[in-house]
């Protein structure tokens, strides 16, 4: 049934104008498989190489973009593909702005994240003498409280609302 000469079922169905474009076989019966275990492997059966080419198209004009353009505006990012003198009328533009805006930092601008945790500074330091205030002030309510560890949130929600911060 199986060996040189032999037409598989899955090999009639191909199409037959083009061998790269022939379907993968269907393995059926075990002399199948048999056939294509003992099977050299042929050019169409080898890993290729493959070359992925990207082309940037300008996001207004339509033309040939020689960069991508990232920009934020509202708390929301953008990204645009421009040439370049669609990129350098945009900087030409933004930089009346820019020229007196206050800079945030690009890792949270780029994570999108919220403003710090804690109310005052951002120093561990302030972290640990406000944590040592918020469980002083549990205590002298007599709420459970454990000397180390994280804070309920409750219990943090409490007692901003009671100290007014």
């Amino acid at each position: 049934m199986c060996g040189p000469g032999v037409k598989h079922p899955w090999y009639e169905k191909a199409p037959r104008h083009d061998a790269r474009f022939r379907a993968a076989p269907t393995i059926r019966r075990a002399d199948e498989l048999l056939f294509f275990i003992g099977k050299p492997a042929t050019r169409r059966d080898r890993a290729v190489a493959q070359k992925v080419q990207v082309l940037l198209v300008d996001d207004l004009d339509g033309g040939d973009a020689e960069e991508t353009v990232k920009f934020g505006l509202d708390g929301t990012n953008y990204e645009i593909d421009l040439s370049g003198d669609n990129a350098r009328a945009l900087r030409d533009t933004l930089a009346k702005y820019v020229g007196v805006a206050r800079k945030t930092g690009r890792a949270a601008a780029a994570r999108g994240a919220a403003a710090p945790r804690n109310r005052g500074g951002s120093s561990a330091a302030s972290d640990r003498e406000q944590n040592r205030a918020i469980r002083e002030w549990a205590k002298r309510q007599g709420l459970e409280i454990s000397d180390r560890g994280r804070i309920s949130a409750d219990i943090v929600e409490r007692y901003h609302a009671e100290a007014g911060r």
